[in-house]
């Protein structure tokens, strides 16, 4: 008797090990997420998984510049040339504000920058398009950016036309939203350059207490320059940019 309750108890062992690997298996199958492939056959997800890929290419390059690119005045830091958002030459006297409005800058020189790669990314989906016999037809492009807390909005406008075998399918709008805390950022870089014009300092530690969702990181190089790091701690990305003002003499 004991030895056949035993063989039952290993049975069911067994069985409940089966059913567990059962619905461990079933549940990562159905957690497993699915990669979405996108194609011309889709133009609108065609052309908006494209612009967004040249959107955030553009600002992985420029938040680490302060944002705007401006040759003219930044200063070279390891290997990245850093804008200046607030600049004087002289000594003793405060920096004055070279973009006092920064975000709108940086939306005007991301629409200008972005705007030929819109152009190519509907270039190849027509050339992709034609290739198979299709006929397209493309009409004038209306293209902008603007930014908003926590959101990037790009508009895109544009009549496109593809014709398959007397079928007609007609586009217009192309436009999306993208996350992103771009607006959060050059919104504090435009309130530590304020402040350093004001008062050559920015009292970034109390600010940190007053705002926790941003690291701020004031580092000074040479020359009196400053360089701050604004980050967004939720999303990790971070933006770099100088100052220089009431820069004492060498030797005081």
């Amino acid at each position: 008797m004991a030895q056949k309750m035993r063989g039952q108890v290993i049975i069911w062992v067994f069985v409940a090990l089966g059913v567990t690997a059962f619905f461990v298996l079933l549940f990562s199958i159905k957690t497993t997420p699915q990669q979405q492939v996108v194609t011309v056959d889709d133009p609108v997800s065609y052309m908006q998984t494209c612009v967004r890929t040249a959107i955030v290419n553009a600002l992985e390059a420029r938040l680490p510049r302060g944002g705007i690119v401006d040759s003219g005045i930044s200063v070279m830091y390891n290997n990245i040339s850093r804008t200046y958002l607030c600049y004087t030459r002289g000594l003793f006297e405060p920096c004055s504000m070279h973009h006092p409005l920064p975000l709108e800058t940086l939306t005007l020189q991301l629409t200008e920058e972005t705007r030929p790669l819109v152009e190519t990314c509907f270039g190849d989906l027509q050339e992709t398009l034609e290739l198979t016999g299709k006929e397209t037809l493309m009409q004038s492009l209306t293209y902008s950016v603007s930014f908003a807390p926590d959101s990037l909005f790009v508009t895109i406008i544009r009549p496109f036309s593809i014709q398959d075998r007397g079928i007609s399918r007609d586009y217009e709008d192309f436009s999306f939203t993208m996350k992103t805390p771009t607006y959060q950022l050059m919104d504090v870089a435009r309130e530590i350059a304020s402040q350093e014009a004001q008062f050559c300092y920015f009292e970034y530690a109390g600010y940190m207490i007053l705002y926790p969702t941003f690291e701020i990181e004031k580092k000074t190089i040479f020359d009196g320059i400053k360089l701050y790091t604004v980050r967004d701690v939720p999303s990790n990305q971070a933006l770099t940019f100088a100052t220089r003002g009431c820069v004492l003499p060498a030797g005081l």
